[in-house]
Formats: structure tokens, sequence, C-alpha cells
């Protein structure tokens, strides 16, 4: 098992079920393309074949289209989505940049089809992209879920992943994010707790906050309920797991070396990233094997 893990690195996704590929697989770079997709798009891909099922809020979203000769239409295989920060404080928490100036991966995605090693190659390619888009962006994070979920009938859902293609990308690692309590559906679906303080605080969002944790949870809301009775009645209908923190991941955006420099050397990405001595090999259920 220790083996398959160190030599098997790129995690793929079709109608929701994972697969794996080895990393050092070849894509041919005449074949595939990147390109600017739009919301829909974007969406109905993400949401069929994300283990997630869901599609975050989005800043701007990419696909990787295949091509297999020069007869045959390009094909969506991938997609990658730029989202605003998921905690409005973590841009300046990590970095110390204004909101303004940071983003998050919000969802990276490729099918089972596509060679190993085109995560990296696609990412590059977006990043480009979405730099020259969004101009004032400076940094880009990533988070990476090692902690393996299963369903209520013990079925593996999800494996946990630790950020191979961030570190093949050359990404800063910065640790981990804050430890926490999660909770499960009984599909092993994760509901963000972010979705919880919507709801309670009226905030942006919150009618389609309270849709999602009616469908994730089967617990509808009841005419007259207060916003707190109700998120507490649901939560009652899902399943707590401690988690120790997701992985980070930051990715400086810079048009030549001395802007990516200066970024790197920001004092608070500093302070987070110096005295970590390697990137994370193995999700959270190998760390003791």
């Amino acid at each position: 098992m220790q083996a398959s893990f160190e030599f098997v690195h790129s995690q793929r996704w079709f109608e929701g079920r994972t697969n794996f590929r080895l990393s050092r697989e070849p894509i041919n770079p005449a074949q595939y393309s990147v390109k600017d997709i739009g919301y829909a798009i974007a969406k109905v891909f993400v949401s069929l074949h994300h283990y997630s099922g869901t599609f975050p809020p989005c800043i701007q979203s990419y696909g990787l289209f295949r091509q297999d000769s020069p007869f045959s239409a390009p094909r969506l295989v991938g997609v990658a989505t730029f989202s605003p920060a998921s905690n409005p404080k973590s841009i300046k928490k990590w970095s110390g940049l204004n909101d303004s100036n940071g983003a998050e991966l919000g969802r990276l995605i490729l099918l089972d089809e596509v060679p190993g090693n085109a995560e990296s190659w696609f990412l590059a390619r977006a990043l480009d992209q979405f730099k020259a888009k969004k101009p004032l962006v400076q940094l880009i994070l990533s988070y990476s879920d090692p902690v393996a979920r299963t369903n209520l009938r013990g079925e593996s859902v999800f494996v946990g992943h630790w950020g191979c293609v961030y570190q093949s990308s050359n990404a800063l690692y910065l640790g981990r994010a804050s430890p926490k309590t999660q909770y499960l559906n009984a599909e092993g679906r994760v509901i963000a707790n972010r979705l919880f303080s919507k709801i309670r605080n009226g905030e942006v969002g919150r009618q389609y906050a309270e849709d999602t944790l009616s469908e994730v949870s089967g617990i509808a809301r009841e005419p007259e309920e207060s916003s707190s009775s109700y998120v507490e009645r649901a939560l009652g209908a899902l399943r707590p797991q401690s988690h120790p923190g997701n992985h980070l991941y930051a990715f400086p955006l810079a048009a030549d070396r001395r802007e990516k420099m200066a970024i790197l050397n920001l004092p608070v990405l500093q302070s987070h990233s110096l005295g970590i001595a390697a990137y994370p090999k193995r999700p959270d259920f190998l760390m003791a094997a």
C-alpha cells in the first residue's frame, strides 16, 4: 500500500468516482489546449465529475480540451476554477495581502482518461491566463484535504489527497490550516462550515446556503423558525468528524522573477513557511504507516 501511494500520484474523477494515474505518464501537448470557459459549462462538468458534487463561487474557469485528431472536435476533459477566498480573512492571514489581491483554486479536476502529468501542464497555463485576466491578483491559495471519508455503508467515497499536483508545480507549502469539526451526510459528502455561518448571520448567499443544507441533510426549515435553530436541527442529521486541518499551498502570480520573489518574501508568507521541512507525501490514514 505504501509503494502505491509513493508512485501513483494523480488523482482523477469520473462521475464522482476516484481513480489514479501514474504521475510520470507523458501527455502529448499537441493534443491539448486551455481556454476560458463560461460559468454554466464549468458548473455542469464539475458538478457531474467532482467527488463533492458541488461547484464553488466562481471568478473565472478554464477548460482543458483534448483533440484526438485534426478531424475531431475538441472535448472538455478538465476544469480549473478560481474562486473568492472561502474565508474572507484567509488571504490576509496567510499572505498579508488584501483580499482583492488573492483568490483560491476552488476546483481542479481532470477526467481519468487524461495521462498523469497533465495537471501541472494544465494548471500552469490556467494560472497564466487567470493572471492576464485579473492582474490585481498576486496570490492563489489552494487547500488539499488529506482525510479519507466513507458513507454510512462503510464504502470509501474519498481517499484523501495531499497536494502532489501543487508540489510538482513548485507551490509554496504553508503547512496546515486550522483543525476543525466537519459534518458529513449519509453519503459522505462534507458540508462546509462556512455554509452554517452564512445562514446564522444572514449573509449574502444565505438562501443558497439554506437550500444546500436542506438538500444534503434532508431537513427543511420550518416556517417562522430562527436561523440558529434551523442550523442546529440540521446538524443533528449530519455526522461530525474531527479534522486536523487541510494542507495549504500558495502560488505567487508574477510577470517576472523579481515580482515573484517580492511576493514570496512577504513577511507573513515567510512566517508561515519557515520551518516547514518537506512537502507531505501521504494521506493522513497512512502517515503512521
